[in-house]
């Protein structure tokens, strides 16, 4: 019993370890699937320990968060970008009937 405690211990820190690392990472860096795997594990396998599967349940919540957080903002962000590249376009076009325009007038 006290080695499985040991056991769900390390796996528990280094989850949280994992996690805080992938964290402070960018949205297109973040590699969260081994941190998930180890608070899965620790969910499903060390049902005798209550408090660790506990504290599992939250730091997989705390990832997932964030993980979609930084998602929400890549996606938006990304978005933006091709919104004010599509504008840009679009004015170029303007631009460039414009100036055909005046070349049709002045012939």
């Amino acid at each position: 019993m006290q080695s499985r405690k040991s056991e769900v211990e390390k796996l528990l820190n280094s989850a949280y370890f994992i996690t805080q690392a992938e964290c402070k990472k960018p949205y297109d860096e973040m590699l969260p699937h081994e941190a998930i795997d180890s608070f899965d594990l620790i969910i499903k396998e060390y049902s005798e320990f209550p408090q660790h599967v506990q504290q599992a349940k939250e730091g997989l919540a705390l990832l997932q968060d964030n993980y979609l957080q930084k998602k929400i903002a890549y996606l938006e962000a990304k978005a933006n970008i091709s919104h004010m590249e599509k504008d840009e376009l679009l004015k170029a076009v303007e631009k460039a009937n414009t100036y055909d325009e005046e070349l049709e007038v002045a012939n």
